[in-house]
């Protein structure tokens, strides 16, 4: 057997049989975490697919390799390597990370020859392979189509394009895309042969891209790698030889290959959601490619035909059950496919809309060597059998079965003998057209899709979101120990080598983040509130027209001192530029000094005590010590070590007498983390020339306070106007702040989460149903999940979480964190007790 293509314009392709094939590529329904209301609504899609066909068609679903070099194209895309040496350092070391990991894409391509011509097509189809045939044998030039011929070609596809629902977002092949489709399947298992970035093809009825003859080298199919063998003893053990052997002249290694039909289901039926076979290949250790050759045709004549079967069918049990035949089981056999039958019938009245689809399924496995290809053949059908979907390996068809999965190449004996007799809800069930896209196109590795089972990169890229108009802000939630300190870690670490400022807020005793940001830069500030080293005294750290602002909020959090307190107006006027300017004051100490001097003014008397008790604590120092230079905020980097800060607790905050009686230290706690976010706020939103990125862990701690609060809401709501966003981590939805700020970040991070109520609250907000049982044992039990013995995450499954994207609509999806890929930053952030790390 020949190629079959002659001529290409744009995605037709005619073929030597005098077809005309168009070829589209499908967009997979997003299935990056599959619930039962997705299972059903894709089922109605795939539905809606079959019945836009008509006659024969065929699905190809193949596995493009992804290039590491190609990732990180897109992670250096947009970024000045020069002025961010380090993160092309970075992306150099992911280069190498990569390069032991097997990326892949699953793509989807929908085949069809075309019904151009009305009752004269057989007749032109019978001319054009004629005219081909003549002028090969003739050594003529290539034979091309007509004007005529091909705009009835663009005109019938045009046709058969509209009906094709939008869901899967057909869009024309190109023509390098239909070589690739071909050239694939004879390189499967030998080449990691990368898809190119779509070209744009003519959606008019004009070619926009032309090319004659078949466009790839032939291929040698040798059935059974025949050969190989030098003796005739050799040549007897052909039964064992289930497997076609590619060879192609401009690739030294053959391609092994077993073709696998499916040749009989579930005789109960199965149930679905639960059942989606064409989707369990994912989970194989090894690449599947699959087709389906489609026979799709309309209820009506699908039941006349069904009619005729049954009549055949009674009569064959009339005679068995009346004769003497003596053949055992034979009339039960004709009973249950006469059951069958009727079934279809009935499956076939359901809706007026309904078609009959004969699909043939054929998968490939393949490999270097015919053993290789083999056991993984085997693996597969054992996995399959499993569930009572029988795979058969046809002796003396595989290399015919090969052949059928090349578009333009009209179905064969055994492809027929194949089929399978079901409607279009039925085969729908098998979901042959899902996947997972996640994520960005551009920016930093975040982690690795793992809803499929394949490992695709995923992307973020905060910057493109903000450039965008939206808020490129996120969220992680996730219990104690599942990973949401390392991934906020590392985001803050990818975002300073792409170029961004850094604002962190650390609450961990071992000063972790401090550690990890030291690991970045050599000139961090480093602010330890308690054991300070800078002081974060507003009217030092801000300019004048803010800094008087910024302390009055302070002293006012502070002291109790709302806007309608007796005390507020000589507050107010005390901090005054005017006054400030006139006196000289440019510190909270000097303040406090003038305050208590004020003779006659009772109320400036009384907040200078009260200051007094602040300020000769040791927890006050970081505020009103002059002896500490004033925090540099002209740093990239700045972190801000809040460990031992004692906070209210949600009945401090709650009851207003325990408020009014909170002690110095959960006061003074309070108002240093409004202050932070302060000096965060205005650190961030200053500096429009880079991105900036405010990070807190532990952010309970900070939208405890209606001030934090409040920059929280101003980072999700206004923060891409400044070009600044906000990363935070909680153990709980409720910790991100107010229902405005949870609804607003559109990038969501949902880490293991034992108890069952959290874990429904973080399912709604990342957009799952939280109704779903599935759904919150997920949640529970299943993203990295512990060892019960030693209560850590089982090794390899660390970083599991369930990840919302910035896409509109968002993508929802499994993956898998993935580590930095410096050795130096991975020791940094390691967060681990020191036990545990001396055992690793």
């Amino acid at each position: 057997m020949r190629l079959p293509a002659v001529f290409y314009a744009d995605h037709l392709q005619w073929t030597r049989t005098g077809s005309v094939w168009a070829t589209w590529r499908l967009e997979p329904l997003d299935f990056g975490y599959p619930t039962t209301s997705t299972k059903r609504l894709g089922r109605a899609h795939h539905q809606a697919l079959l019945q836009a066909l008509k006659g024969e068609s065929m699905l190809i679903s193949s596995i493009a390799t992804t290039s590491p070099a190609a990732v990180v194209q897109r992670m250096i895309e947009g970024v000045d390597l020069q002025a961010n040496p380090m993160w092309l350092d970075t992306a150099e070391l992911t280069l190498g990370a990569l390069e032991s990991i097997h990326l892949g894409e699953r793509t989807f391509w929908l085949a069809a020859p075309l019904r151009a011509g009305g009752v004269g097509q057989g007749l032109r189809m019978s001319m054009r392979a004629s005219q081909i045939q003549f002028r090969e044998e003739l050594a003529l030039p290539r034979w091309r189509p007509s004007q005529e011929d091909m705009r009835g070609a663009f005109e019938a596809a045009a046709a058969l394009e509209e009906a094709l629902p939008a869901a899967f977002s057909p869009r024309r092949a190109s023509v390098a895309e239909q070589l690739w489709v071909q050239r694939h399947a004879q390189l499967r298992g030998v080449v990691d042969d990368t898809l190119a970035a779509p070209e744009v093809v003519s959606s008019g009825f004009e070619a926009s891209e032309i090319a004659a003859g078949p466009g790839v080298t032939a291929p040698v199919v040798d059935e059974g790698g025949v050969s190989e063998l030098k003796s005739v003893r050799e040549r007897s053990a052909l039964l064992d030889r289930r497997f076609v052997k590619i060879m192609t002249p401009d690739q030294e290694v053959p391609s092994y290959q077993v073709a696998q039909p499916l040749s009989r289901t579930p005789k109960a039926g199965w149930t679905f959601p639960g059942n989606e076979y064409l989707m369990w290949v994912d989970s194989m250790p090894f690449d599947v490619d699959y087709v389906v050759r489609l026979t799709v045709s309309a209820a009506s004549a699908a039941k006349r035909k069904n009619a005729k079967r049954e009549n055949e069918l009674r009569d064959q049990v009339f005679q068995y059950s009346g004769g003497d035949q003596g053949i055992t089981g034979a009339v039960n056999e004709l009973t249950m496919i006469s059951q069958d039958l009727a079934d279809y019938q009935a499956a076939l009245d359901v809706s007026a809309r309904e078609v009959s689809v004969q699909p043939t399924i054929v998968f490939y496995t393949s490999g270097q060597t015919a053993e290789m290809a083999k056991k993984r053949a085997q693996t597969l059908a054992s996995e399959l059998k499993r569930y009572e979907f029988h795979l058969d390996t046809p002796l003396g068809g595989q290399e015919s079965l090969w052949w059928a999965g090349i578009p333009g190449v009209p179905a064969s004996r055994i492809v027929r003998e194949y089929e399978q007799l079901s409607t279009g809800r039925q085969f729908a069930t098998a979901l042959p057209l899902v996947g997972s896209k996640l994520g960005d196109p551009t920016g930093f590795l975040i982690g690795h899709a793992r809803s499929t089972g394949r490992n695709t990169p995923v992307l973020q890229d905060p910057t493109r979101t903000v450039e965008g108009n939206r808020s490129g802000s996120f969220g992680i939630i996730g219990e104690l120990g599942s990973g949401k300190t390392f991934t906020l870690m590392s985001i803050c670490g990818y975002m300073y080598a792409r170029g961004a400022n850094l604002v962190v807020i650390d609450p961990t005793v071992k000063r972790e983040y401090a550690t990890f940001i030291r690991s970045l830069t050599d000139d961090p500030i480093v602010v330890d509130v308690l054991e300070p080293q800078v002081s974060l005294d507003p009217l030092r750290v801000f300019p004048a027209e803010v800094a008087s602002r910024v302390t009055q909020t302070l002293i006012a959090t502070l002291l109790g001192i709302g806007l309608r307190h007796k005390d507020a107006p000589t507050l107010s006027r005390y901090l005054s530029q005017s006054f400030l300017q006139r006196e000289g004051i440019s510190s909270l100490e000097q303040l406090r000094q003038a305050l208590a001097s004020a003779e006659g003014d009772e109320a400036a008397v009384r907040i200078a005590a009260l200051l007094d008790m602040i300020a000769d604590k040791d927890i006050g120092k970081v505020l009103f010590d002059d002896s500490l230079p004033a925090v540099d905020l002209q740093r990239r980097a700045v972190v801000f070590c809040t460990s031992g800060l004692e906070l209210p607790s949600d009945q401090d905050l709650s009851n207003e007498r325990m408020f009014e009686q909170m002690s110095i230290e959960k006061t003074v706690g309070y108002a240093l983390y409004a202050q932070i976010a302060q000096i965060a706020r205005e650190l961030c939103f200053e500096d429009r020339s880079r991105m900036s990125l405010f990070a807190t862990d532990e952010v309970k701690r900070l939208t405890s306070s209606p001030k934090g609060v409040q920059v929280v809401e101003e980072f999700v709501l206004d923060g891409r106007k400044h070009n600044a966003i906000i990363g935070m981590a909680g153990q709980d939805v409720s910790h991100l702040g107010n229902e405005t700020i949870r609804g607003f970040l559109p990038v969501r991070y949902v880490m293991r989460q034992p108890e069952a109520q959290l874990a429904r609250s973080a399912a709604q907000w990342v957009g799952l149903d939280a109704e779903d049982p599935e759904v919150v044992s997920m949640i529970q039990y299943q993203l990295s999940p512990t060892d019960p013995k030693t209560k850590k995450p089982i090794a390899g499954r660390e970083g599991e979480a369930i990840f919302r994207d910035a896409m509109n609509p968002p993508r929802i999806g499994l993956i898998k964190v993935a580590a930095p890929a410096s050795p130096e930053i991975l020791q940094a952030m390691d967060t681990r007790p020191s036990q545990e790390r001396t055992r690793a």
